[in-house]
């Protein structure tokens, strides 16, 4: 039987509370705002008695408490599959070394404005331990601009740069060493190959060819040919200017002193046909 100060909750709705009064069947539920409710006795359910002290009911319940999901298990986290490098396809043509440098712009049509992308190329059945490096030309240090692993056959993206990037690109270097992974094959010697670039050509349409390697026109420039680096002329314009002084100090007449000869009455005058000698002093 609910009783006064009997802490109740409704069956038929959310909430409860405390009971301040009871009118035959109506009882009277002050909920947690004061305000009272009737209900029917029969349909509230008493959860704490008159007097308790359960500090759960000190103060009346609202019982607005949402259901409590089990814990959910950690989703499982895929492990990492190992992808297994798929294994290089030779060929015959393959066994020599052909590497090349070339540089594409983004867009062709708007070469004063666009990108451009220095691009190497692997034509080859070796891997290549690469170094891309490029100096201005007032300068004697390098700078690097690209390290990596070059597949056998490939094509890497070296360096991406715009027109405001252009002196420092006077010169580009490539240096490699070519090798091949887990199986015998011949040595080829390390390389260092050194270019000067005239930069006119990244806004000339006309410099950018077709490349049996590009679908689109480029410039490039070999860097090795069946197994032979590109011979460059790498001018030094001090020691130039040395030989160019030694060659004109070589090639002006050294100055001899005048000897003069004095001849006896009787000496025997011998003739020399030579031009000094026919002209009138």
């Amino acid at each position: 039987m609910v009783k006064v100060d009997d802490i109740v909750r409704f069956l038929n709705d959310v909430g409860g509370g405390r009971v301040v009064r009871v009118e035959g069947p109506i009882v009277y539920v002050e909920d947690e705002d004061g305000f009272e409710r009737p209900a029917q006795a029969r349909e509230v359910v008493v959860v704490g008695q008159g007097g308790t002290k359960a500090s759960a009911y000190e103060r009346p319940l609202t019982f607005k408490s949402k259901l409590v999901e089990p814990d959910k298990p950690a989703p499982k986290v895929k492990e990492a599959t190992t992808v297994k490098p798929q294994p290089v396809v030779e060929t015959e043509e393959g066994e020599v070394l052909n590497i090349v440098l070339a540089f594409e712009p983004k867009e062709i049509k708007h070469l004063n404005t666009t990108t451009f992308y220095a691009i190497l190329v692997n034509d080859s059945n070796y891997f290549l331990n690469v170094a891309y490096m490029t100096r201005r030309d007032d300068e004697n240090t390098w700078h690097t601009r690209y390290t990596g692993l070059v597949e056998p056959n490939m094509q890497v993206d070296l360096d991406e740069f715009g027109h405001a990037d252009l002196n420092d690109l006077e010169h580009v270097a490539i240096q490699y060493i070519a090798f091949k992974q887990d199986k015998g094959f011949k040595l080829k010697n390390p390389a260092l190959v050194q270019q000067k670039l005239d930069l006119t050509k990244f806004y000339k349409l006309h410099s950018f060819h077709q490349s049996e390697y590009f679908d689109e026109s480029v410039i490039s420039i070999d860097i090795t040919r069946n197994d032979l680096p590109a011979k460059q002329m790498v001018i030094d314009s001090s020691a130039l200017e040395r030989a160019m002084k030694e060659k004109r100090h070589a090639d002006r007449p050294q100055a001899r002193r005048v000897e003069h000869h004095h001849k006896k009455k009787d000496d025997i005058i011998v003739q020399d046909l030579h031009i000094a000698e026919l002209l009138d002093n």
